[in-house]
């Protein structure tokens, strides 16, 4: 596989949570950064946008130089997209593997009901 990023530099790596319009470019993608989240798109962070069909996905990513802007999309399967709106949540980049292979980056379970085991 080859690498366009560089994910040793990347400092942080942020999903958007919910629905974001896959129609936007880089200046679209950016402005929901700077606007909705008050953070910095020219920082050296990974954002990860995904629309109403969870097969793809778009990251938007600053070198120093330029934008990236990468597409993603899956032929088979959907990702794990939480759906929560208006929320960035930070990932880790075991989370970000675990998004990419299919599984929920935000695995969580649930407390067990006390009382009788019968």
């Amino acid at each position: 596989m080859n690498v366009i990023i560089n994910y040793d530099a990347v400092d942080h790596i942020y999903i958007v949570c919910g629905k974001t319009d896959l129609r936007k470019g880089i200046d679209g993608l950016a402005e929901i950064i700077r606007s909705d989240y008050d953070y910095d798109p020219f920082s050296s962070a990974l954002f990860l946008f995904c629309g109403s069909s969870r097969d793809r996905f778009k990251a938007l990513y600053w070198d120093a130089d330029g934008f990236y802007l990468l597409y993603k999309r899956l032929e088979n399967g959907v990702f794990q997209w939480p759906r929560t709106s208006n929320e960035l949540k930070e990932l880790s980049p075991e989370a970000f593997h675990l998004l990419l292979t299919g599984f929920s980056p935000f695995p969580s379970i649930n407390p067990a009901k006390t009382g009788s085991i019968f």
